[in-house]
């Protein structure tokens, strides 16, 4: 992924790179509802676990953006305070 097509000049993700992401990742969160619901017709607890899962990983997943996150911004104050 170039840094020159996907982010602004100051490094962050363009909004419109950021407004895509956002969509399919909300996309994909109907779409696991709509199977959730449609499986818990016949497996009831199945669902629960799904879910569970879903959870867990999005815990996870914002804990290590916020990780990075906190990362790229002490290396960019380091950088800029180097000469």
């Amino acid at each position: 992924m170039s840094q020159a097509i996907h982010s602004t000049p100051s490094g962050s993700a363009s909004p419109l790179r950021c407004c895509h992401i956002a969509t399919v990742s909300s996309a994909l969160d109907m779409w696991q509802v709509v199977m959730i619901k449609r499986i818990q017709r016949k497996h009831p607890r199945l669902p629960v676990a799904w879910a569970t899962g879903l959870v867990a990983l999005e815990v996870w997943a914002t804990t290590n953006n916020i990780s990075a996150t906190g990362r790229i911004q002490q290396l960019r104050r380091h950088s800029q305070n180097s000469p």
